[in-house]
């Protein structure tokens, strides 16, 4: 199984805002800005107050993005309501991956091959039921949560962190055969120096079943600075810098049982389980720098971030494997080694290794109300 390490995702992203904003009155026009310092009664209207309105009392933005918790015709003489100083928000991911190549897994042959060329890959029609193929790139659901808080009353630096993770990519391949179908796990035999197959199912000869699963998981965390470093009406510029985690798990499972059917086989009624089992770990730990940028229109606003993340990417795998062969209703009793697995490659292995993970991340929101946006990035 050869498992892909971290990985830069593309994304399609929904989300609501959950930024404790105050109402804003605002009776302009679609396409209007409201003059500085003015804040006249009337309902919410197409225009929130820019992001960095000189006369709000504590300065700015309160998330970095269309700010309406900044103004309040309330306050008179041409002043603001002070600034919230938390930030936050809900979104709801939709990501690929690039996946993992599988070899094959599961193969079957056409009624009438012979048993030596059963389910043995390049066999005249030989056919692969599961595996040869990369599995966990479909489109994952997830979910990202961001909180915040600003350490000024100006707005000028805050602290933040993201926490995200997706629901996973799930394969199943399930079959029995009562020997009237050919089904095998194919292999390469290193003995033979040639392609082979353990037989699940073969006329006359053996009856058995087969289940394979594949999964796999990613999460990651951010923490982090932000510090203002240019703001005007309509935008802000912030450069962060803090910790980050990514964690990507892949995890292949293969169990198959056959049992002997051939009455002048010496075995016969025998039973004989093969267990295979592959986890790969990627999981990375370092540190990340970058630019996030806001821009504002009406009630639209366009958020970029751009970072790298450059640290330390812990690779482990572990392998196990093991067969028993048993006479039912007779116990089975475990041997190590299956049919990937062998003893020679069965246990855990690690390593360490330095790696970089760019972020580059655009979204386009219309807020529906001062507390609630549509994004998509």
């Amino acid at each position: 199984m050869k498992s892909n390490s971290i990985l830069l995702v593309a994304a399609v992203v929904l989300s609501l805002p959950l930024v404790a904003q105050a109402q804003l009155p605002m009776p302009y026009e679609a396409g209007q800005i409201a003059p500085l310092g003015t804040a006249p009664e009337g309902a919410w209207g197409a225009t929130p107050v820019s992001f960095a309105d000189p006369n709000c009392v504590d300065g700015v933005s309160c998330a970095g993005m269309v700010d309406p918790s900044c103004a309040d015709g309330a306050c008179g003489d041409g002043r603001v309501r002070r600034c919230w100083d938390l930030w936050g928000s809900a979104e709801v991911l939709l990501w690929w991956m690039k996946g993992t190549d599988l070899p094959p897994i599961v193969g079957t042959s056409p009624a009438g091959t012979a048993r030596t060329d059963a389910s043995v890959i390049g066999t005249a029609g030989y056919q692969t039921l599961f595996g040869d193929d990369i599995v966990g790139r479909d489109l994952q659901p997830g979910g990202r949560i961001t909180l915040g808080t600003w350490l000024d009353a100006s707005h000028n630096a805050g602290i933040g962190a993201r926490f995200y993770a997706l629901d996973g990519s799930v394969e199943r391949f399930n079959a029995v055969t009562d020997g009237s179908t050919i089904i095998g796990r194919p292999f390469f035999n290193v003995g033979l120096n040639e392609e082979d197959a353990a037989l699940i199912g073969f006329p006359g000869e053996v009856a058995g079943n087969v289940h394979a699963k594949f999964t796999n998981s990613l999460i990651g965390t951010d923490a982090y600075l932000r510090v203002m470093i240019e703001r005007s009406r309509l935008r802000r510029l912030d450069v962060i810098s803090g910790y980050q985690f990514l964690r990507m798990d892949d995890d292949l499972r293969i169990e198959s049982t056959s049992d002997i059917i051939d009455p002048s086989s010496l075995i016969f009624g025998a039973r004989i389980n093969v267990f295979d089992r592959f986890r790969a770990t990627n999981e990375f730990h370092g540190a990340m720098v970058g630019l996030q940028g806001t821009m504002g229109r009406g009630n639209w606003s366009l958020t970029g971030l751009g970072k790298l993340g450059i640290g330390n990417n812990h690779q482990q795998v572990i392998i196990e494997g093991r067969q028993g062969v048993s006479f039912p209703p007779g116990p089975v009793t475990p041997i190590p080694g299956g049919l990937f697995a062998q003893p020679s490659n069965i246990g855990t292995f690690a390593r360490d290794r330095i790696c970089y993970i760019p972020e580059l991340t655009l979204n386009l929101a219309y807020h529906i109300r001062p507390t609630v946006s549509v994004h998509v990035g």
